[in-house]
């Protein structure tokens, strides 16, 4: 590099820096904010998305389990009419809060959005597990054990009507009990998996997270970097000026 040139670029430098100019810091960050931004609220838009998502795989994970207790309740040769009646309830309510969670995250409510409003995935989920409870069965077989479809998508339990239907048909019942749990089970399990709706969004989700994670640690480092090496060619160069080359030189 020419000398006369850096001792030149130096001095302008130095003049900036008496007459109040940019620090490396501020020009780094000046440089760097953009970028910043950008990543903060990509990263931000995902992790409040994958968040949704959590919530729906928790809740697809309940209904799933409630969904399988109660077939294997309705199944039992021991499970007495009490353990039926409860493995019911238990379930309707599983399944209603999964209901919940995905209209939460899709529809959002009057004031606010829902985080997934635009996500289609979210939406074919909450669609499969909800034409799963007539896949087997029909709406009429479900209300004569007790099971009615509301019209926002949740179910109601009416635990008298169970409790007589389990009394004057009890094998009916049950199986309508146990068909109901096992077509629930399987289309929240076949949401969860890896190539079901939840699964698929989890994954590609959280690999964008740790990506966009990744990207903000580079960023980072490289802003680190280039302020510690505009640092150190400004204390060359103020130590150029300060030790009276460029006088020497002009």
């Amino acid at each position: 590099m020419d000398v006369s040139s850096l001792v030149g670029t130096g001095l302008q430098i130095a003049q900036l820096n008496q007459a109040g100019g940019p620090s490396a810091a501020d020009t780094v960050s000046r440089l760097t904010a953009p970028a910043a931004k950008r990543l903060s609220q990509q990263l931000e838009s995902t992790n409040v998305q994958l968040s949704a998502y959590g919530q729906i795989k928790s809740a697809f994970g309940g209904a799933q389990t409630a969904a399988t207790a109660l077939s294997s309740s309705a199944t039992s040769k021991t499970a007495t009419n009490a353990d039926v009646e409860k493995a019911a309830q238990a379930f309707v309510t599983a399944y209603n809060q999964a209901v919940q969670t995905v209209g939460s995250a899709t529809a959002g409510s009057a004031k606010q959005a829902g985080a997934l409003a635009s996500d289609l995935r979210a939406r074919a989920a909450g669609n499969d597990l909800a034409r799963s409870l007539t896949s087997g069965s029909t709406l009429a077989g479900l209300k004569q054990a007790g099971v009615t479809l509301n019209q926002n998508g949740t179910l109601s339990l009416d635990t008298k009507a169970l409790q007589q239907a389990l009394q004057a048909n009890p094998s009916q019942t049950k199986s309508t009990l146990a068909g109901l749990g096992q077509q629930v089970g399987t289309a929240a399990g076949r949401e969860l998996a890896s190539t079901g709706n939840v699964g698929i969004s989890v994954g590609r989700l959280t690999s964008r997270a740790q990506s966009l994670s990744t990207q903000q640690a580079m960023l980072g480092q490289q802003a680190s970097s280039l302020q510690a090496t505009l640092e150190q060619q400004n204390a060359t160069l103020n130590y150029l000026t300060a030790s009276g080359l460029a006088v020497e030189l002009q």
